[in-house]
């Protein structure tokens, strides 16, 4: 019996006895990446199949997780330094790209948002200096880390956006999508360690940019915006150059 999983806002997904099914819905920039390259992580649950309408994967008994506790984030900051450092090849980079989609779409739709269209040359900018070398999942939200419930050992799933990006996109994600106090923050980059705080703060703004395009390009808002405007326009001012 399939039982649909409702989580996620592109494909649809579900559970049939112990496998997760992802039906593929694909866009310009999603499901690029050769899953097969994946085996080599033990914290990537075991691929079973992938082709052009679906992969299907273990499943993993456990839950999203929402709030990390100091052990977790330690056990996350080797899982990305795995990763980052890791010889598997990703698509390339796509963020210039979907951000310039992402205009277009918005501009269509003679969507205004102050914060965006004021930090216009400020994103082109940071675009200019981002990497494209590393190996990036590129949409670690919260739901894509799972913690199995038998032993709290942490899952990354859900690899569809991953390709050849900076690893402070990745950092700045994270902590953007947590909402890490200070403290928190510092916690996390002192365990990552390898990082330029210019470019974080830079990636920081990116993040929310590029989140806030996606929303308002969508058919109907996934979620609600104001929150993250919020951010970029109380933020924003003391890594401006």
């Amino acid at each position: 019996m399939k039982i649909k999983i409702p989580i996620g806002y592109t494909n649809i997904s579900y559970k049939k006895d112990n496998t997760f099914f992802q039906e593929k819905i694909k866009n310009e920039f999603n499901h690029k990446t050769n899953y097969q390259q994946l085996a080599k992580f033990d914290f990537v649950p075991k691929l079973y199949e992938d082709n052009d309408q679906y992969s299907s994967w273990e499943w993993i008994e456990g839950n999203s997780l929402d709030n990390p506790t100091k052990e977790d984030l330690k056990e996350l900051s080797i899982i990305l330094k795995t990763l980052h450092n890791s010889n598997v090849k990703f698509t390339k980079s796509n963020v210039r790209r979907r951000i310039t989609v992402y205009r277009n779409i918005l501009k269509d739709k003679n969507i205004h948002i102050p914060i965006i269209d004021k930090l216009y040359k400020k994103i082109n900018n940071i675009l200019k200096v981002i990497d494209t070398t590393k190996p990036i999942h590129g949409d670690l939200y919260r739901t894509n880390i799972l913690k199995r419930k038998s032993d709290g050992k942490l899952f990354i799933i859900d690899w569809e956006y991953s390709h050849m990006g900076d690893i402070h996109y990745e950092l700045a994600y994270i902590i953007e999508a947590y909402e890490f106090n200070e403290d928190l923050e510092k916690f996390f980059l002192d365990l990552y360690q390898d990082y330029d705080l210019k470019l974080l703060n830079y990636h920081k703004i990116l993040v929310n940019y590029i989140t806030i395009l996606w929303l308002y390009s969508q058919d109907t808002l996934p979620f609600p915006a104001e929150k993250l405007i919020k951010r970029l326009e109380t933020k924003y001012e003391k890594w401006i150059d």
